[in-house]
């Protein structure tokens, strides 16, 4: 397919054709790198919380798991709670 390079405010792009991009899985973003003198356009892949298993894992073993603050303070007033 040969596109027309257009003028969009200061830069420059083309328009592609949305059958293109749902062949691709892309939806409302993607990522754009240069690679081998070439611009690829791929599906942007977020995942949400990635790594934080092993993470975890990692910080239990450690005994770096600890609450940072106890649940209750010395000073803290239950009673006025409902």
């Amino acid at each position: 397919m040969i596109v027309r390079i257009r003028k969009i405010g200061n830069s420059q792009g083309v328009l592609i054709p949305k059958s293109l991009l749902t062949q691709c899985s892309i939806e409302e973003n993607a990522v754009v790198e240069v690679k081998d003198h070439k611009i690829v356009i791929s599906p942007f892949e977020h995942e949400k919380r990635k790594g934080w298993e092993d993470a975890f894992k990692k910080m239990s073993e450690a005994g770096d798991d600890k609450a940072e603050f106890p649940d209750l303070f010395p000073d803290e007033d239950l009673e006025e709670w409902t």
